[in-house]
């Protein structure tokens, strides 16, 4: 368990070699505190209708609760994946994923994509919805072919830019619930390691 090829493209699941675009996980179920707070947020979002001004602000620190708890969630989804695919000599080292709400009239969170940096692999997974268990590996790569870049936005919303392969995956985040800069320095890291020392020879 916890080999993958040199390319990235296979991973050995002990028996068999296995794409690793194939790769589907279905991780144990954690307890989800997250989904009472999006029960108040939503309840708060009808009763709340005549005070409008209070509520804003009531609503966006309630939001904010939500969604660190459900990034604390995932993590420990992506953890638990990261685990399983590379075994317990290379555990994750820092994650982050996308915490985004959708244009809904109830209060959701949208996650697709997710990224997980080890001493010495990135890898990158998809989660079918934003309440499954079950995810997909994108990619797994060396941390000196990919690229990460923070971009900040308006309002203090930021993206995390992750380019592997000629593309760029963008995993966006609202202000207070995400925190890229965990991963960014543990890849750099990572990839600073695998490259070594520069050694010069003096005439």
């Amino acid at each position: 368990m916890g080999a993958f090829s040199a390319d990235g493209q296979w991973w050995w699941d002990g028996a068999h070699w296995v794409a690793t675009a194939e790769i589907l996980l279905t991780i144990p179920v954690i307890v989800r505190e997250w989904m009472q707070g999006i029960g108040y947020v939503g309840v708060g979002s009808i009763f709340g209708i005549p005070l409008v001004p209070f509520f804003v602000i009531a609503y966006m620190v309630v939001l904010r609760r939500v969604f660190k708890a459900y990034r604390a969630w995932t993590l420990e989804l992506l953890s638990s994946a990261t685990a399983q695919l590379m075994g317990p000599e290379e555990p994750m080292l820092a994650g982050e994923t996308t915490v985004w709400p959708p244009l809904t009239w109830w209060p959701q969170v949208q996650r697709d994509f997710a990224v997980a940096a080890t001493k010495t692999h990135v890898l990158m997974y998809w989660f079918t919805d934003y309440d499954s268990p079950v995810c997909r590996v994108i990619w797994v790569a060396r941390p000196q072919e990919v690229d990460m870049r923070v971009l900040n936005g308006f309002l203090w919303h930021k993206r995390l830019a992750i380019g592997y392969g000629g593309r760029w995956w963008t995993l966006r985040g609202t202000w207070g619930a995400f925190e890229p800069e965990q991963v960014l320095q543990t890849w750099a890291k990572s990839r600073q390691e695998q490259v070594g020392p520069v050694v010069t020879s003096k005439p």
